[in-house]
């Protein structure tokens, strides 16, 4: 039962006249302040998790100095108070979560020490979805641009020098900590981001949420005189005490900040203005958040109305009583709206309809299910002076007349009757389309309590004020209602429900791409399929089961951040048209399913191992990742490797009619795999094995209609060779032969590896079909003695002929022989060599000069050449004069002919 100080006096054998100082000053304390009606203590619940909170209540016994404004939650002075008793009748929301009551601690601190080599702003926004500003982060500053006003702001960090060359700017040293406020959409916008306490003057008028209406009580909030009709004097005293001037529209005040957010055209246009705000305040980082929230709850419950096929017809209307006029307002956010909320809307986007006659008027809204008015009024609004200002009576046979189907936007309302729709309305989109969606379609939201939306027959407004204030100093909660298709799943199992066929989001883990891994997860069904129809988030799973599942992400953003895929059971996750998929580093796909992709698959970083099937018929990105292939593949969309993106085929691999491989990667075929090209396209650099079989047997260029070849063990179709990339290097083994076509893209090479120019080593085919220039790579190595007019046959065709022009030719190492391109015979094209400087004469580089196990450099020279090497080469003996094997007679006409001619030699890349 309740515990009182006469009973701790007697449990410690004490009594009021003890010296002891916690006695003699009544400082004994207790941790019941909140208790339920059965006495249970909520500090035993609570108090783990809100360590924050219990610091506050601790400092505000210990040093009061420090929190002096702050309400104790759950330490009871026992002298003085009594445990306050907590039950179901002041639950505000049963939908929602319960907001965090720690308080706002305020603290602005300035650098001390700059550098310029900091990022001073960790956490930064950017406008995903409002259309009128956008943000660049500079280090220690911020250039940010309202583009629907045209003002342009400098901010930047205080204790760092203001950047010089933004003249037509105005300038903030941030964080602000003083402002005036003239625009109330700001109020909601500065009270999320917990700034509360920065405002001291405001049009306290129209100030509608409790917490500002008890700070403007207690004096910590101003009135701020008006523009219009007000004491200038004073007025200029007040901004001058301030940061900052949040204002609703542009103005050649340095100190005014115009907020634009009602003219962004959208709900989450609109919404994300808050990220511009936190801008100001160095508090992007819980903008972000509130945001995020906010937008996931908004795409969430529009997904689910989607598909609802009845859909009332709504309009938004008000009396002008100045205008003498009626008019149907078609905002474009007003027409988002009610078309997410699952209405018909009565007209055009964008357009508004304005009637001079009660007649035309009723004639319009002969099919309007539900009105929304808006019609301007100083007091409360009633049905009866609705039905007075569109001349109507209750016998009308317009549908929402006779069901009564008449909603207004003041259920929220000050003391003044100003409505809190004009300030927490335009940043919580989602609670705005949740209040919607509960009179358009009220099965999907039976639960929701109305924020903003009255019924106008049987409601009256709720008038707040700053008695329900819970705490000042700290910043209120979003108002959304939890969605049921938003699923968060931590480690452990998730059984899907065999009826949950789609969600809007699925995150795993706490907080997308933290650092700490969440553990397991499984995702288990009963052979059903779910749809993921916006995001699916994994933050770092350790592994990640899917079981008796079909998973399907259909979203745009998808992140599988995770250690391990086991797709068990048969499951499959599929990346449909439209999604885009991000895999961690490091993944491994395991199990007996399948990874599907007809969307878009981005692997970034590490290696991604796939031991499971892989079905592509998307496009697979390969940035600076290599994808292991460990499992038959079959590629009938596009994987693209980047320049430093890997493809390794430890498996079958088959590139469909309809597939390429294509970048400026690397395609490794281990000795393991082998890649089919049936009818597809491969278009990356093809290297060889490290060990084991050469990999090129391990290419298969395949045609029904063909013969086997030998060697190959399949049928040679088409080869494509795309821009740049293919490189088909030989070794010196025998004539790689593809007996139909081989296509040449434009700017491709084809490549040679020669351990000796007179092997016979060239690519034989059909027919060749070359669409632009091509360059020939040959790489020489070994020994060997070239004379004048010896060629290397490379490419041989049986019938349609050559052009030697269509080619190009590079021969390595640089300088070690020199050719020109020749047809011969009209079907082969060969490398003819010729000698720089001959004199009639060869030199020759006989095999003794080459020193044992080094590389050895084919060399054509004059008899007063010069030896150009770029191996590594330790001793070259070099043999000058007449050759024994020369078909003429050596001739030099201005040195003799003699052993002792001196020959420079130039070694570059070793000793000599």
């Amino acid at each position: 039962s309740e515990y009182t100080f006469q009973q701790f006096l007697q449990d410690y054998n004490l009594d009021a006249s003890s010296p002891l100082k916690f006695v003699q000053n009544k400082a004994v304390w207790r941790l019941d302040k909140l208790v339920n009606p059965q006495n249970a203590q909520d500090w035993f619940a609570g108090a783990v998790v809100e360590a924050d909170v219990v610091l506050e209540d601790l400092m505000s016994v210990i040093q009061p100095s420090h929190q002096n404004k702050h309400e104790r939650v759950w330490l009871r002075h026992l002298v003085d108070e009594r445990p306050h008793v907590q039950d179901y009748s002041t639950c505000v929301n049963p939908l929602a979560a319960e907001p965090v009551i720690g308080d706002e601690c305020k603290q602005v601190s300035c650098v001390v020490e700059y550098d310029s080599a900091t990022d001073y702003f960790p956490h930064k926004a950017r406008a995903n979805h409002a259309e009128d500003w956008n943000v660049t982060y500079h280090g220690s500053y911020k250039v940010v641009h309202n583009k629907r006003a045209n003002e342009k702001y400098l901010l930047y960090q205080c204790g760092t020098p203001m950047p010089a060359g933004f003249d037509d700017f105005k300038k903030f040293s941030i964080p602000l900590d003083k402002v005036a406020v003239e625009d109330s959409t700001a109020y909601r916008l500065l009270e999320l981001v917990g700034e509360r306490l920065a405002v001291r003057y405001m049009e306290t008028q129209y100030a509608q949420s409790p917490c500002f209406q008890y700070l403007v009580r207690e004096g910590e909030i101003e009135t701020l005189e008006p523009s219009w009709g007000g004491d200038a004097a004073k007025r200029a005293l007040q901004l001058e005490a301030v940061n900052a001037q949040l204002t609703y529209s542009a103005s050649s005040d340095p100190k005014s900040i115009a907020i634009s957010a009602t003219s962004d055209p959208g709900p989450l246009q609109r919404a994300e203005w808050i990220e511009f705000v936190s801008l100001f305040f160095n508090k992007e980082g819980e903008a972000n958040s509130l945001f995020e929230g906010i937008r996931d709850r908004y795409i969430c419950h529009r997904k689910q109305v989607a598909e609802y096929k009845s859909k009332p017809v709504v309009a938004w209307v008000y009396n002008s009583s100045w205008g003498g006029n009626w008019v149907v307002s078609n905002s474009e956010f007003k027409h988002y709206y009610l078309r997410d909320a699952g209405a018909t809307v009565l007209g055009t986007a964008g357009v508004d309809m304005t009637f001079t006659t009660a007649a035309e008027l009723h004639a319009a809204l002969a099919n309007v299910d539900i009105l929304i008015d808006e019609t301007y009024s100083l007091s409360e609004y009633t049905f009866q002076q609705f039905l007075q200002d569109y001349n109507l009576d209750a016998s009308s046979p317009l549908k929402f007349v006779q069901n009564k189907a008449v909603w207004r936007l003041d259920k929220l309302v000050n003391p003044q009757n100003a409505q809190d729709w004009f300030a927490g309305a335009v940043v919580e989109a989602d609670v705005v389309l949740e209040d919607l969606m509960s009179v358009i379609q009220p099965s999907h939201q039976n639960k929701h309590e109305r924020v903003w939306l009255r019924h106008l027959v049987d409601e009256r407004p709720h008038v707040q004020d700053h008695s329900t204030c819970v705490n000042p100093l700290s910043a209120p909660p979003p108002l959304g209602d939890i969605c049921s298709a938003l699923v968060s799943v931590a480690a452990g199992s998730f059984s899907v429900p065999p009826d949950m066929t789609n969600v809007s989001t699925m995150q795993l883990g706490p907080v997308v791409q933290s650092s700490q891994e969440i553990g397991t997860v499984t995702l288990e069904g009963s052979g059903t399929e779910l749809a993921v129809t916006d995001q699916f988030l994994a933050a770092h799973v350790s592994v990640l089961t899917v079981d008796r599942l079909r998973l399907r992400l259909s979203g745009p953003t998808n992140h599988l951040n995770v250690s391990t895929l086991q797709l068990s059971n048969a499951s499959l996750l599929a990346v449909t048209g439209g999604a885009s998929v991000a895999l961690g580093a490091g993944l491994t796909v395991t199990g007996t399913g399948e990874l599907q992709n007809a969307g878009t698959v981005t692997l970034s970083q590490g290696v991604v191992s796939m031991e499971t099937r892989f079905n592509n018929t998307g496009r697979t990105e390969v940035a600076d990742s290599e994808l292991q292939l460990r499992a038959p593949m079959e590629n009938g969309g596009t994987i693209h490797l980047g320049p430093q993106g890997r493809l390794a085929c430890l498996s079958a691999v088959t590139v469909t009619a309809a597939g390429s491989v294509t970048g400026t990667g690397h395609l490794r075929v281990l000795t393991s795999g082998a890649l089919q090209v049936s009818g597809g396209s491969v278009g990356v650099d093809v290297s060889t094995a490290t060990s084991g079989a050469p990999a090129r047997q391990k290419l298969r260029v395949l045609d029904a209609a063909g013969p086997t070849l030998s060697g190959w063990g399949a049928v040679a179709k088409t080869l494509t060779l795309a821009v740049g990339q293919l490189q088909v290097r030989m070794d010196a083994v025998a004539p790689m032969t593809i007996s139909r076509d081989i296509i040449v893209g434009g700017a491709a090479s084809l490549g040679y590896t020669e351990a000796s120019p007179s092997a016979s080593s060239w690519v034989k085919a059909q027919s060749l079909s070359v669409s632009g220039p091509v360059q020939i790579s040959v790489s020489l190595s070994g020994s060997y003695q070239a004379k004048s007019g010896d060629h290397i046959k490379l490419i041989e065709v049986t019938s349609g002929g050559l052009d030697a022009s269509a080619f190009t030719v590079a021969v390595s190492p640089s300088g070690s022989l020199t050719g020109n391109l020749i047809v011969k015979d009209s079907q082969f094209l060969a490398l003819q060599f010729t000698a720089p400087n001959l004199a009639g004469a060869t030199t020759e580089v006989p095999e003794d000069g080459i020193g044992t196990g080094m590389i050895a450099l084919i060399v054509l020279l004059s008899v007063a050449g010069a030896i150009l090497i770029t191996g590594v080469l330790v001793a070259v003996m070099i043999h000058c004069g007449a050759s024994k094997r020369a078909k003429e007679p050596a001739s030099v006409s201005s040195r003799p002919s003699s052993t002792q001619t001196l020959i420079s030699v130039k070694v570059s890349g070793g000793p000599l």
